[in-house]
């Protein structure tokens, strides 16, 4: 099965090219759905397809490689 590729926080905002206190305004105003990490629940992960979404085309997939 396919696993979906999972993003932190800082690796989606480097990815989406936006600054990281920005990034995180927009994931609390729920513009972005996140999920959290079954290894420590603390940390909110974005999958690459929902930031592929919010974003569109401007995404560089280079990065999220």
């Amino acid at each position: 099965m396919n696993e979906p590729k999972l993003l932190t926080i800082d690796e989606a905002a480097a990815t989406a090219a936006m600054n990281r206190r920005t990034f995180r305004r927009r994931l609390s105003t729920g513009e972005i759905p996140t999920t959290r990490s079954c290894r420590d629940r603390r940390v909110k992960l974005i999958r690459l397809e929902d930031l592929r979404t919010f974003m569109g085309d401007e995404v560089d997939m280079r990065k999220a490689s």
